[in-house]
Parts: C-alpha cells; structure tokens; sequence
C-alpha cells in the first residue's frame, strides 16, 4: 500500500507543470539609468494664484517618456467646492468665468491639496494653452489659475 501511494505521489510530482520564475535583469549600467532621469523634462510652469477662492501652489506641463502630463505641486491648496475640474485655458489670466472653446478639461480635481497628475491628451497642442486652473463646473467660476511659461 505504501508503495502505491509512493508511486502515485511521484506520477504527481511529475504529471503537474512547475513553473520556474524568470528574473528580468535591470539596469546595471550608470549611463542607462541616467538616460531614464533625463527622459522627463519640464514644458512650462508657474504658479498658482487666487482668483474666486484662495489656491496657492505650482503646476507644471512634463513630458515623461513620450506622454505629456500636468503636474501639480505638493503644496497645491484650494477650497472645497462642488463640480470642480483641472483644466488647461488660453489665457494666462482666464478670469473668473470661462466661454466654451476657450480651455479644455483634463479631469476632475482629485484632491484640494497636494501633488496631482493629469494626462495630456496627444492631440492638444500645449502651446496653444497658457494657463492651468481650477475650475468649478457647476457655476462657471475659477477657483484659482497657474499662469505657465
């Protein structure tokens, strides 16, 4: 009996797939990892001013491995509000309402404070827009707005 529990456990062990983990060597060359460093570097930036509510920190356009971003600092601050929105505007001063055409939405504040990050479509040509703001949906007002250079 112990025999053939023997020989069934062993036509297990060699009937059942194993799977040997691959590693994936990285980087060891110095002169690779800094080729991935410089690979983000800084579109345009500037700092945020109030416009309806008071909204400090800095906001910033990267390029980051062939994609396009807004950054948005870690001492970012703005109110609470409803309906409130990062968007990029064509103006350096967008003012308190905007007008369709004007900006384009890049998503919904994810937090009213610290570091953010907003994907850039790739069809938007960034030089055509010169400020970064919060901006609330519901009522049309600018919270606060980054004017980038």
């Amino acid at each position: 009996m112990k025999l053939m529990t023997l020989l069934t456990l062993s036509a297990l062990f060699v009937a059942v797939p194993t799977v040997t983990p691959r590693v994936i060597a990285s980087p060891s060359n110095p002169e690779a990892i800094e080729t991935w460093q410089a690979s983000t570097s800084v579109v345009k930036s500037g700092n945020f001013e109030a416009v309806e509510h008071p909204t400090q920190g800095n906001a910033r356009i990267i390029l980051e491995n062939g994609r396009r971003y807004l950054e948005i600092g870690e001492t970012f601050r703005t109110d609470e509000g409803p309906d409130l929105f990062v968007v990029l505007h064509r103006s350096a001063s967008p003012g308190l309402h905007f007008n369709e055409g004007d900006y384009i939405t890049l998503g919904a504040l994810q937090s009213t404070t610290g570091t953010q990050r907003y994907p850039i479509p790739n069809d938007i040509n960034v030089s055509e827009y010169n400020s970064a703001a919060v901006w609330c949906r519901q009522f049309n007002a600018t919270f606060g707005a980054a004017p980038l250079n």
